[in-house]
């Protein structure tokens, strides 16, 4: 009974923390969705009220007006496939999020709540299931609770997963499911012969294509892992279907889907509209990480763990390093080619969450080796000022911006604290360029902190191999 209140309460008590701060967080700031939000939530009412995707009635009647908008908006369709006289009308999204937000809509109508309530409550959810699958990668790993939960809070923390959760946006439930995945790979590698770890991994990456297109590479990467060891390790036919079933069903369901609506088998085509391949690959990456405005770095410091911890990961577990590498790097090197590479109008660093939980395993293992009280002091100062600018964020009902702009809440932070240094304005613009005087000098400064922090864990390695020795 102990051992199991042992491993049940850092799951649940995990959860409940981060389902009860997504809501507070989300239902501090009354506002209505913005962004893409609208139309993710007019495509979950379209589902709930009419049964089906199609978005033409909604609009019209306009019943969205009031419930999750205070204005008419309009329908964001590919106007390749649609136009304001199509007899139906298919959303440039894909449907995988207002399927996850349906019951939560459908549930709040049946108990004459807000139906903006429910979505919100839904989207806390996913996100606590996003720390909470984070922490069982984390666990999986490292086989310690400690490390996995500091690893947790420090995305729990953070101010772009505060930002995002309790938001209408896929990126947080992709970032579940992908460390869902990863967590199913590390299972089979002790446990080769149980089949539900083969399921859950088949549904997992299947889904990740439903919520968002994009992400194939990924679902495709992991499907082929797998693959490969069970053709190494099993061979059990049995367990072949497991893995390979899911992916079947789900991609002929979603393709017949896409035809049905769309008339192509191009499953990709609805949702593309010519936005890849703006970019040489690769450069939005930097900008997604180091921009003062829209990057993680600046606004999430004790980021800096990830890097700080990639050695230590790759001293302890280069396989699932690897893993993890193979799975992401294909489909991160194309989404760069966006032509959005900050998300539009949204939470900082929305595109980027995905990488962040799957890097999360880099926090525990430099924690592992961080056992001098210096070290674990700079740890803690880098948690304790990214949890403060969180609460600010919070608290000051900041608004997001597009690329390119001032960071609000850095704004506030200067005129508050009167820092004559302008650390408020952006970095990149929207097309990758750099925007502000003295941004080659200042992207410098950001590339050599990110560089010791690499260094602070080839020292951490290095001094634990000398203790050891």
């Amino acid at each position: 009974m102990h051992k199991r209140w042992k491993t049940w309460f850092p799951i649940v008590g995990l959860f409940l923390l981060s389902l009860g701060l997504g809501w507070w967080v989300r239902t501090q700031d009354p506002r209505w969705p913005a962004g893409d939000e609208p139309n993710y939530a007019i495509m979950t009412e379209a589902l709930v009220r009419h049964g089906s995707f199609d978005l033409k009635p909604v609009f019209n009647s306009q019943d969205y007006v009031g419930t999750f908008y205070g204005e008419p908006v309009g329908p964001q369709l590919n106007d390749q496939y649609f136009s304001t006289t199509s007899p139906q009308w298919y959303s440039i999204h894909s449907f995988g999020l207002p399927l996850l937000a349906a019951p939560f809509l459908a549930g709040a109508y049946a108990l004459h709540a807000k139906p903006l309530d429910g979505l919100i409550l839904g989207m806390a959810v996913y996100g606590a299931l996003t720390v909470m699958a984070a922490y069982l990668y984390c666990l999986e790993l490292t086989k310690r609770r400690g490390v996995s939960l500091l690893a947790a809070l420090v995305l729990l923390g953070s101010l772009s997963f505060l930002s995002l959760t309790g938001s209408l946006f896929p990126d947080l439930p992709t970032a579940g499911l992908l460390a869902l995945s990863l967590l199913c790979i590390a299972k089979l590698r002790h446990q080769p012969r149980r089949w539900y770890w083969y399921a859950i991994a088949g549904v997992a990456a299947s889904f990740m294509v439903y919520l968002h297109v994009k992400s194939g590479l990924a679902a495709a990467t992991i499907v082929g892992l797998l693959l490969l060891q069970w053709w190494r390790t099993d061979k059990n036919r049995a367990h072949l279907a497991w893995l390979l079933g899911p992916p079947v069903v789900m991609g002929t369901i979603y393709a017949v889907k896409i035809h049905q609506w769309y008339h192509t088998w191009v499953v990709t085509a609805p949702f593309g509209n010519g936005q890849l391949f703006h970019f040489t690959p690769g450069l939005s990456i930097l900008a997604s990480w180091l921009d003062t405005t829209k990057g993680l770095i600046p606004n999430n410091p004790a980021y800096l763990l990830i890097l700080a911890g990639l050695v230590p990961w790759w001293k302890r577990d280069r396989r699932s390093l690897l893993t993890m590498v193979v799975v992401l790097l294909p489909s991160l090197l194309l989404q760069s080619t966006f032509n959005d590479w900050a998300g539009g109008y949204s939470p900082i660093g929305r595109y980027m969450m995905p990488l962040v939980v799957a890097l999360l395993p880099a926090v525990a293992y430099v924690a592992i080796y961080a056992r001098d009280w210096l070290a674990r002091l700079g740890l803690g100062l880098l948690l304790g000022v990214q949890v403060w600018l969180g609460w600010r964020y919070v608290v000051g009902r900041y608004q997001w911006n597009y690329a390119g702009e001032a960071n609000p809440l850095f704004v506030a932070l200067r005129q508050t604290y009167h820092v004559r240094h302008d650390v408020s304005s952006a970095l990149f613009g929207y097309n990758l360029e750099l925007t502000r005087r003295g941004g080659l000098e200042l992207l410098a400064l950001e590339g050599a902190v990110c560089l010791a922090a690499l260094l602070v864990g080839v020292l951490l390695v290095r001094r634990r191999a000398s203790h050891s020795a």
